[in-house]
């Protein structure tokens, strides 16, 4: 039997709703994903932070196969 070494990229996808005050939708979706990333960025890592976000769905996805 051969050995394998693969490499398996996961993908995943969240989300939340925020309620901005703005001018227009556009100026609105730059503010939120501004929020967005700045607490992603500063708490991304914490399991209780992402209980606030609503997982969506989960890619796995094979990079590469290399025989050992």
């Amino acid at each position: 039997m051969t050995k394998y070494y693969v490499k398996v990229e996961a993908t995943l996808y969240y989300d939340r709703d925020y309620e901005v005050e703005a001018d227009d939708a556009l100026q609105a979706s730059e503010i939120a994903e501004e929020f967005a990333e700045s607490e992603w960025n500063a708490s991304g890592n914490d399991k209780d932070f992402r209980r606030d976000w609503e997982f969506g769905h989960a890619m796995h996805e094979t990079i590469n196969a290399e025989e050992a």
